[in-house]
């Protein structure tokens, strides 16, 4: 066996991954996606040069690893190899897997390495055309869109009474959908439905711009978002559950 490391993959390396995942999917019915935009990978060939096992990492404060192995090269210890590597080559740093909860084969390997839940973050949708808004909110809010990216766009919302952004949110456009993130209310406003209004009349306002659907991502850990995006009509569509592995505490990431 042949292991390898790179910071950034060749042609060669990314089309091998993708392989590697695509097998593993089909396997095991994940929807994970393919992790060619990692920082870190840690690779390891078998004698037919064809990647068995592979380690990609996402580097911040602490290390969010995607782990795959081939399934007809598993119960081998491939997998503990790399992670072994990882581990030596970041001893101080923690390790956090990212995983589907409903992919077997992943939590008997957790279990396995003594990882532990971490937190579990949702991925909801909302499909626009099927949504009934209510015909009034109040407050109601002045928004304004201004382009940062060709495909991103922050978004203000204002009270009618005030120059002062009472809410912020950033949206990444693609095609027919769209992709919240970083919503928000001003501290000092928080826990009169303003937040609600907020959300109302940016889905009136996408409506309008011929989005068909809204997604976004919320930590089960945040429940007054979670109820929020429920009460708007947002359902879960994926689970990705985050265990860490490594002696260590990390705090969750607020979002």
């Amino acid at each position: 066996m042949n292991i390898s490391f790179s910071r950034q993959l060749n042609d060669h390396q990314k089309k091998a991954l993708q392989t590697l995942v695509g097998l593993c999917r089909q396997q095991d019915q994940f929807r994970l996606s393919c992790p060619v935009d990692g920082d870190l990978f840690y690779l390891m060939w078998d004698e037919a040069g064809q990647l068995a096992s592979a380690i990609a990492v996402y580097q911040d404060d602490f290390l969010e690893c995607r782990g795959f192995t081939r399934p007809d090269c598993r119960g081998k210890g491939y997998f503990r190899r790399l992670l072994n590597l990882l581990n030596k080559d970041f001893e101080d740093c923690p390790l956090i897997f990212s995983v589907d909860p409903n992919c077997l084969p992943a939590m008997e390997t957790l279990k396995a390495i003594s990882a532990r839940l971490w937190y579990e973050e949702y991925a909801m949708g909302l499909d626009l055309g099927s949504v009934s808004l209510p015909p009034d909110q109040s407050p109601a809010f002045t928004l304004s869109f201004e382009t940062e990216e060709p495909s991103l766009i922050a978004v203000t919302a204002r009270l009618q009474s005030s120059r002062r952004p009472a809410g912020s949110c950033r949206l990444f456009l693609e095609g027919s959908s769209a992709c919240l993130f970083s919503f928000e209310i001003r501290p000092s406003l928080r826990g009169r439905g303003l937040g609600y209004a907020f959300l109302c009349q940016l889905i009136s306002r996408l409506k309008a711009m011929d989005i068909a659907v809204l997604n976004l991502q919320v930590s089960g850990q945040n429940l007054p978002a979670f109820n929020l995006y429920k009460k708007t009509g947002f359902r879960i569509r994926d689970t990705l559950s985050y265990y860490l592995y490594e002696s260590g505490e990390v705090p969750l990431p607020d979002r």
